[in-house]
């Protein structure tokens, strides 16, 4: 379809197919097994309370035998109900349903104007459903949508209060300050986010599966992170530090390091924190070492960087987790033999940690990234002991 792209990752099919199977909305099994799925779906959004799409689609199928000059109207309701199914089967989620909308409302309309052609009785029918559909969703604008309703009510009362040159300022508030803030020639890298709509500059993206450009996995220094990004003219980094862990742990273990040692112009802005890449490559070192303590799938121990490059949200035949060189616990962690030979620390976030490890962490180590009721990145000031 585009010869003239090509994915620099080997691997990209296998990333697009499998890297959001996770998703618990992604239906599985055998195609029967999703198509009894996807028409128990379809019933059940049609005709719960409250239901976005109504059900009158479904409602007005029983008439189709009876009207007249039926061909069109029987192939539109099948592409319609076959866009629903194949919904159902994909990705039943409601904003992908959105595209089935047009489908269902032509058909139920043409299936009204013929009913109505009918005569008395048919009419008498045909304006008791749609009075029935009236009531069953008339209520769904104050139920579902009443921020949206008051949102748009404050913006339209902006231009009599005296703020109609200000209506605007809160849209894209961080993007459109970093727009202003940032060099003209930035090339900027939105890691681990996405919303970059607003920000004026040449913009990548690095959330793995989403793109085919960047791959951070056989990274195990932040001077190899930074010859990744380099070549593609990136020169600033956005982050949202906390708010969701990256696809792998060596992911964070690798940002968290260059953040700490090596990031310049550091500043927040709104959600946003924001580094410059360095001047210079940072040096060349011998591959970063992690220890990780209480992560889940991998036994608390001391791990090469990528040995942890595993994306976690892959299914799990398709995860292969790495194996430590040494294995520890909490209490031995805190001891000169292990913590003074590791670049990066994971920890649980809120955990109690043994005296000697959480001395340690305070005095050599910076807090890099927290996750709220996950885990928490340290990364070391300076070179760790060989």
């Amino acid at each position: 379809m585009f010869p003239g792209t090509s994915p620099k990752l080997p691997d990209s099919p296998a990333l697009l197919r499998y890297i959001r199977h996770g998703d618990p909305a992604v239906p599985r099994g055998s195609i029967l097994n999703r198509l009894d799925k996807s028409v128990r779906v379809v019933l059940s959004t049609s005709f719960r309370r409250p239901s976005e799409s109504g059900s009158l689609f479904l409602v007005l199928l029983p008439l189709l035998p009876f009207l007249s000059r039926q061909r069109r109207l029987w192939l539109g309701a099948a592409m319609a109900a076959g866009s629903v199914i194949a919904w159902g089967m994909l990705y039943p989620i409601p904003r992908n349903a959105q595209a089935c909308i047009p489908l269902l409302a032509s058909v139920a309309a043409a299936i009204v104007i013929r009913a109505w052609q009918l005569g008395l009785l048919a009419r008498v029918g045909v304006v008791a459903l749609l009075g029935l559909q009236v009531i069953w969703g008339g209520d769904i604008l104050v139920n579902q949508s009443f921020g949206g309703i008051d949102e748009t009510l404050a913006f339209l009362r902006t231009g009599s209060e005296g703020h109609a040159k200000t209506r605007f300022d809160k849209y894209l508030a961080t993007q459109r300050a970093l727009d202003k803030k940032l060099p003209k020639d930035a090339v900027v890298l939105f890691h681990n986010t996405r919303l970059s709509l607003g920000l004026n500059r040449r913009v990548f993206q690095d959330l793995a599966g989403d793109q085919g450009v960047i791959d951070y996995r056989s990274v195990t220094t932040p001077r190899q992170l930074c010859e990744v990004l380099r070549p593609l003219g990136i020169t600033h980094v956005v982050h949202e530090p906390g708010f969701w862990p990256t696809a792998s742990r060596h992911e964070d273990a690798m940002f968290a390091a260059l953040i700490t040692r090596f990031a310049t112009n550091v500043f927040r802005q709104g959600e946003y924190e924001v580094f410059e890449l360095p001047a210079t490559l940072p040096p060349v070192e011998a591959p970063y070492r992690i220890l990780s303590l209480g992560m889940q799938g991998y036994p608390d121990g001391v791990y090469r960087a990528d040995a942890m490059n595993a994306y976690e949200i892959m299914p799990d035949e398709l995860r292969h987790r790495g194996s430590p060189e040494l294995t520890t616990t909490m209490e031995a962690a805190g001891s000169s033999e292990i913590i003074d030979h590791v670049n990066v620390v994971f920890v649980p976030t809120g955990a109690t940690l043994p005296g000697p490890l959480a001395a340690a962490l305070a005095s050599r180590f910076n807090l890099a990234l927290a996750y709220q009721n996950g885990f928490s990145v340290y990364a070391r000031r300076d070179s760790p002991s060989p």
